[in-house]
């Protein structure tokens, strides 16, 4: 491990790492701040190329999370945590209820929710061991399926931000694609403009995941790019761009 912890994370309070032999657990926790109350962040569960890439993902995802919580205006401070491997071989009731004990130790000074490569049914058996748990199905009294807003919050962002560069929140009709500057995201089940036919017409939904591409209703308006595949978290190739025209 080449990643100075202490000189990459200095402006964080608490990384705690886990290891369950019996379970195949490898994860981290990142506490960046308390100062507004108890961490609050996602549970990643991904198939990093190395432990030091996990320890900068989790590092900064944390910082993101103060700031988010802040922006927010909640009395909550930022905090992630990462499961490295891939949860689709690794992932299994025991890891996951290992990995609540581990959250549990902390005593509240972080709380968990789904990320990329965990769920709502994940977080309820976290939560058989831990109860610092967020994000949990409706049928045992969570707010279930997170991911809806975060789809809904990107699409927001994506809006304000076309209305600031071109003038016009649907950016003028031009087809636009953006750029993946980033392995990892929240695991929205469809694109952020279901519903909103008017706004379909040059949507693309690249994807990481074959699997989660297909999930993409017909009818949602986002057309899925031919090549979708899963890419491996080192040769990670971003769509080409087209120039668009200033405003």
């Amino acid at each position: 491990m080449s990643v100075d912890v202490f000189e990459l994370g200095h402006e964080h309070e608490q990384v705690v790492f886990a290891n369950d032999e019996a379970t195949g657990l490898r994860a981290i926790i990142a506490i960046h701040s308390t100062a507004l109350g108890p961490a609050l962040g996602g549970t990643r569960f991904y198939p990093y190329a190395s432990t030091d890439a996990a320890i900068e993902d989790v590092l900064n995802l944390s910082r993101g999370m103060s700031y988010k919580a802040a922006l927010a205006g909640l009395d909550l401070g930022g905090g992630k945590a990462v499961i490295i491997g891939d949860p689709a071989t690794l992932k299994t009731e025991g890891l996951l209820r290992a990995y609540g004990r581990f959250v549990q130790s902390l005593n509240g000074r972080y709380y968990t929710a789904c990320d990329v490569g965990t769920n709502s049914l994940d977080m309820d058996d976290i939560a058989r061991e831990c109860s610092y748990v967020t994000g949990r199905t409706v049928a045992h009294g969570g707010a279930g399926d997170s991911s809806v807003l975060t789809a809904y919050g990107v699409f927001r962002g994506m809006r304000a931000a076309a209305e600031q560069v071109w003038g016009s929140p649907d950016a003028g009709g031009s087809h636009r694609r953006c750029r993946r500057r980033r392995q990892g995201r929240s695991p929205p089940r469809a694109p952020p403009g279901r519903g909103r036919r008017h706004r379909r017409r040059h949507r693309r939904a690249p994807a990481l995941d074959r699997r989660r591409a297909r999930r993409v209703p017909a009818g949602a308006g986002g057309r899925r790019h031919r090549r979708a595949r899963r890419v491996s978290a080192r040769r990670l190739r971003p769509l080409r761009t087209r120039r668009c025209p200033d405003r």
